[in-house]
């Protein structure tokens, strides 16, 4: 089931924001409900992004044992050659070369064994 998210121009954004982000990334979206779709008012777009985007790059990715860890890896590797196509599918590169920014980087601390992403 795919659950969409609306954020109206009058929210309290510091308040929105943690809990729009852990729907989005809890689980490693490995959930029955995956929260695919976020709406949000043209006024606080720039405001939304640049919130969610400091939110993920402060996650923690590891192992799931670890309770500092929020970003666990993908279930196998089929899952994360998936996710990594979606990745690179032609939409992305042709939105990235018509001006599109991706607003969170992966970080230096993924583990390279595993299935991260």
């Amino acid at each position: 089931m795919q659950v969409a998210q609306i954020v109206f121009a009058n929210a309290d954004l510091a308040v929105a924001i943690a809990p729009v982000a852990s729907s989005i990334f809890l689980h490693s979206r490995q959930t029955s409900v995956a929260r695919l779709c976020l709406y949000f008012q043209r006024k606080v777009y720039g405001q939304v992004i640049e919130r969610l985007a400091e939110h993920a790059a402060n996650l923690s990715v590891g192992h799931p044992m670890n309770l500092n860890t929020y970003l666990e890896p993908v279930i196998n590797a089929l899952q994360r050659r998936r996710i990594e196509t979606y990745l690179s599918l032609p939409y992305l590169t042709e939105a990235r070369e018509q001006g599109g920014v991706l607003h969170a980087h992966a970080s230096a601390d993924i583990p390279k064994d595993g299935f991260d992403v």
